[in-house]
């Protein structure tokens, strides 16, 4: 499945770091009339609700959901793809010496290679004071990143396995973004990423090749 680009993310904290920078966190906002009503969930729907779900999606459709920011889960984008295939035990079969990164609380941070059969089996705890964010962090892949290296022979191969969506204009430029950044991500059930807003300036999807991902949109305070 792929997901159009959420709106946005946070509300802010009053208070301030020892900098004197505002802290951002991000929550929830279940009692808020005008997230349920830009984000399609009915008033009488109960929380975590099921985001929007297509198929056969058209371009006009597609720009409806990504000039309006609503999160939509496009279940036939992948279809065709050989990433669809690829799960934890092929990753680890095709490029075992990968690095993969796992980050957690207090700077907390372990590196294995996927060829490294337990690998999974190693969990860092995340913020349990936080309602919102899983109890263990996911595994992280960053195996093309043009910015800061050049592409290999191994970017190659994983690039063969991802489309721009059939949804989006087949450009150039969009195939050179397609090729500019692609991160992975593995985990146990209930790993994952804490709330958080990611400094990308460009346009993303999220394709999931196995289990499922709850995701928490949420609204940018007004000015």
């Amino acid at each position: 499945a792929a997901t159009a680009a959420a709106r946005g993310a946070v509300v802010v904290d009053d208070d301030a770091d020892d900098d004197g920078i505002d802290v951002w966190k991000l929550r929830w906002p279940d009692d808020r009339d005008e997230l349920r009503e830009w984000f399609g969930i009915d008033a009488a729907a109960a929380l975590p609700a099921e985001p929007r779900r297509a198929t056969r999606l058209s371009s006009a459709e597609y720009e409806w959901y990504a000039r309006r920011g609503v999160p939509v889960v496009v279940g036939d984008v992948m279809d065709e793809w050989p990433a669809r295939r690829w799960t934890c035990d092929t990753l680890a079969q095709q490029w075992p010496e990968a690095r993969v990164e796992l980050f957690g609380e207090d700077s907390v941070h372990v590196s294995a290679r996927l060829g490294e059969a337990d690998y999974l089996a190693t969990h860092v705890p995340l913020n349990l004071s936080s309602r919102v964010a899983p109890r263990l962090g996911s595994w992280y892949w960053f195996p093309i990143n043009v910015q800061q290296h050049p592409l290999t022979r191994q970017n190659h191969r994983l690039l063969r396995g991802v489309r721009v969506p059939y949804f989006a204009p087949q450009s150039v430029v969009n195939r050179m973004t397609l090729a500019n950044r692609l991160e992975l991500f593995t985990g146990v059930r209930g790993s994952g990423a804490p709330p958080h807003s990611d400094q990308v300036c460009q346009w993303i999807f999220s394709g999931q090749t196995a289990g499922a991902k709850l995701w928490r949109p949420a609204m940018w305070p007004d000015p």
